[in-house]
């Protein structure tokens, strides 16, 4: 019973051949919860050896993540970047200031594709959590100045 539940739980690892828990593999295919045949560990190294023999491979990975989800050039994003002075659309706070969460994200219509500007994580999820729905945002708006009106009583 115990080698049935230990083969269950485990796999063996097609690169260094170890048995190790199905936690340390990711998944290939979450729907189907199929796993790599490689473990996490072989996955970084190969991944850094790779990079290490195309230094170029970061700057290939921006230029199809942009192009494949937001149909943006490099040149593009970069005159956005230009354009709202390095800073979130939002809140104004500088991308990339050393604080957590100030990347430069891409923020477009769900419903149309279109780009609509950088904003910052926070932002961004904002307008996320919200659906990009006006009525909920003024909604959110009016609560925050109720809530502060009761503070100040």
């Amino acid at each position: 019973m115990y080698s049935v539940l230990f083969q269950m739980t485990c796999k063996i690892c097609g690169c260094c051949g170890t048995n190790k828990p199905q936690s340390e593999y990711h998944f290939r295919n979450k729907k189907k919860k199929t796993l790599n045949s490689w473990c996490k560990d072989c996955k970084n190294k190969a991944r850094i050896e790779r990079r290490k023999h195309t230094p170029d491979c970061p700057i290939k990975a921006k230029q199809y993540y942009l192009k494949q989800w937001y149909g943006l050039t490099v040149d593009q994003y970069d005159s956005m970047v230009k354009q709202q002075n390095n800073s979130c659309a939002i809140c104004d706070i500088v991308f990339d200031s050393g604080i957590k969460g100030t990347k430069p994200h891409v923020d477009h219509c769900h419903v149309t594709g279109r780009v609509r500007g950088l904003l910052c994580s926070k932002c961004n999820t904002l307008l996320g959590m919200a659906n990009d729905n006006k009525v909920v945002l003024e909604n959110a708006i009016t609560y925050l100045d109720r809530s502060q009106d009761d503070t100040r009583s």
